[in-house]
């Protein structure tokens, strides 16, 4: 799979989990690649994920960290 089709299998995926449609979302999509390309160009790294198993787990994080403020 190439970089656009990633990216866009995950804002798709972002869209239909309730997240709006809109630049700031395909940005989080982009993001979501770039993270997942940095990861695995990594000595050791993880394999990339598919893009909506890496959404459903950013979707997941962003929550938990909404659940958990970090203190100040």
């Amino acid at each position: 799979m190439d970089k656009q089709e990633w990216i866009d299998r995950a804002y798709a995926r972002f869209v239909e989990r309730g997240v709006e449609a809109d630049e700031k979302t395909r940005d989080w999509a982009e993001l979501c690649w770039q993270t997942q390309h940095d990861e695995a160009s990594s000595p050791g790294g993880w394999p990339m994920q598919d893009p909506e198993d890496a959404v459903d787990d950013e979707l997941q994080a962003a929550a938990e960290s909404q659940d958990h403020p970090a203190s100040l």
